[in-house]
């Protein structure tokens, strides 16, 4: 009856448009959260540790006389194999939905975007710490990406943030040598930056993708990286893009190639993985924190010991700059999110026929979600990093297609028994 679908279509948009019941704020829902995203830190933490430190090696090992580019790009090809071969096992392929695979296929390009610039940093010569440091801007990115798609005027926090952030890649990039007051062998690195630059936008992207696909496991992201890291870096000493020794090179020392390659299977595994679990549990902006600090604290420290190069008042201005830049990115999500109301204002959606059709509302929903899929995006991103929602116009955009998503869950009424004939 007419009475039955207008109660049905009510509670659907009670169910999806306002805020969550009171069953999702209860303290034991808080503490859960509390303790997903305590894990999801420590994980990144390890992942920006190991990559970090898969970039250091790219150094030492190269000093040793060993092909750094063939090793790991072969460590990195079987890790991929491994991971194929469980996830085949335990049929995880079939499980990934349509709507996550291209943040699965993301989750790798961003992945081997963000190593392989890296690794061309170091190789054209900038510093393991500056690469480190620069590699910061992708909170500020994301601050920028919601000021221009979403209409939301940007806070005292984000404005802080970005001034920050510009500051400190200028000191970062040895200001005294670009304006030719240093001496005059100073060779500036520009494309060493850029490339450090690009390595921390895609690290960004690497969190976004990995947020969007939650459902999926973490080791098919792992092997979605893998697999698309694996040619690029094989190639590069076949192309001549970098210089590297043969691997008959290893001939003479085995033992010593074999444990530099279990070392390097080890590292990438742990790190991959690690990034993409942490990503997963804990919001973006906590997330670049943590790998931004852990990175850029382990980039200078190799820096120091590695190649005597102490950083210079000038430069350590510049790193902290773009650190607190970070920090207050992450600030500012929580500082400019909207705030939940409390249990007490909450009140449950009675029991209705409408989770008869849960199912086929929630594919509604999709449909109308892929209309503004980009907008949806910017927005998810805005909102990770910086806690930017989208304007009063984009809110009521997306409630005016709401009626459109009921009439799609709500099919007409229809007379039946007697009425029919």
């Amino acid at each position: 009856s007419d009475e039955h679908r207008d109660l049905v279509c009510s509670n659907f948009l009670e169910l999806h448009v306002q805020p969550p019941c009171s069953c999702c704020l209860r303290p034991g829902s808080d503490r859960a959260m509390v303790a997903r995203e305590i894990i999801g830190m420590l994980l990144i933490m390890v992942a920006g540790i190991g990559v970090t430190s898969i970039v250091i090696l790219s150094v030492i090992i190269k000093e040793l006389g060993m092909p750094y580019y063939t090793l790991v790009g072969v460590a990195i090809m079987v890790v991929g194999l491994c991971e194929a071969g469980y996830l085949a096992s335990r049929g995880e392929f079939s499980k990934v939905e349509l709507r996550h695979i291209k943040w699965v296929w993301m989750r790798g390009v961003c992945g081997t975007g963000t190593l392989v610039f890296g690794l061309l940093a170091v190789q054209t010569g900038a510093p393991v710490g500056d690469v480190s440091a620069l590699g910061s801007v992708n909170a500020v990115v994301a601050a920028l990406l919601g000021r221009a798609f979403l209409g939301e005027p940007l806070g005292a926090l984000h404005i802080a943030a970005v001034g920050l952030s510009i500051l400190g890649a200028f000191l970062v990039s040895k200001p005294q040598a670009l304006l030719g007051l240093g001496p005059s062998g100073v060779a500036v690195q520009w494309l060493g930056y850029l490339l450090a630059v690009l390595s921390g936008i895609l690290s960004g992207g690497s969190f976004i993708a990995s947020r969007k696909a939650q459902a999926v496991s973490p080791l098919m992201m792992s092997f979605s990286v893998c697999i698309q890291e694996t040619p690029v870096i094989i190639l590069f000493p076949l192309l001549k893009i970098v210089d590297e020794v043969p691997l008959t090179v290893l001939v003479g020392s085995p033992l010593q190639g074999a444990s530099v390659f279990a070392g390097l299977m080890l590292l990438v595994f742990i790190s991959v993985a690690a990034m993409s679990a942490g990503s997963q549990l804990c919001p973006a902006a906590a997330g670049s924190t943590i790998y931004t600090s852990v990175s850029m604290a382990l980039g200078f420290a190799a820096q120091i010991l590695l190649s005597s190069e102490t950083p210079d008042v000038v430069t350590l201005s510049g790193a902290s700059s773009m650190l607190l830049a970070v920090c207050l990115m992450a600030i500012s999500r929580r500082w400019y999110s909207p705030k939940l109301p409390s249990p007490q204002t909450l009140e449950p959606v009675a029991d209705s026929p409408a989770s008869a059709v849960s199912e086929s509302s929630g594919a509604a929903a999709a449909e109308v979600d892929d209309e503004d899929e980009f907008e949806s995006l910017a927005s998810f991103v805005a909102a990770e990093f910086s806690g930017l929602s989208a304007s009063p116009k984009a809110q009521a955009a997306r409630q005016r297609r709401a009626p459109a998503v009921a009439a799609a869950v709500c099919p007409p009424a229809q007379s039946i028994g007697w009425a029919t004939a």
